[in-house]
């Protein structure tokens, strides 16, 4: 006889529909690769995970927890890059000195 193993990660995913990690992908509104829904599992995105559950030595996730995942993400709103500093006066000198670019022109005010 053999003995199926279920860790307890997240129980409630054994009352839901079980989908393969394999198949996950297909699963989402546009087709993912299976190593971008992995990397959801592991490190998920804007802190949020896809649930899975392991099962006899193979992991799943369910419908239900890709409808979640999703719904998490959209009720955190659009996640914006911080804005990157601009260079400082010395940075631009040191690249104008780098690449031999002469000295800038001072605008006119004529």
């Amino acid at each position: 006889m053999v003995s199926l193993q279920i860790s307890h990660e997240n129980p409630q995913l054994l009352e839901e529909s079980l989908i393969p990690m394999s198949t996950a992908g297909r699963h989402f509104p546009a087709c993912v690769q299976r190593s971008t829904v992995e990397r959801w599992v592991r490190r998920g995105v804007n802190g949020i995970k896809l649930e899975t559950v392991r099962v006899g030595g193979k992991r799943f996730t369910t419908h239900e927890a890709i409808t979640r995942f999703l719904h998490a993400q959209q009720s955190q709103g659009p996640q914006t890059a911080a804005p990157k500093p601009a260079m400082t006066k010395a940075e631009l000198e040191a690249g104008r000195r780098r690449f031999s670019l002469p000295e800038p022109l001072e605008p006119s005010l004529n």
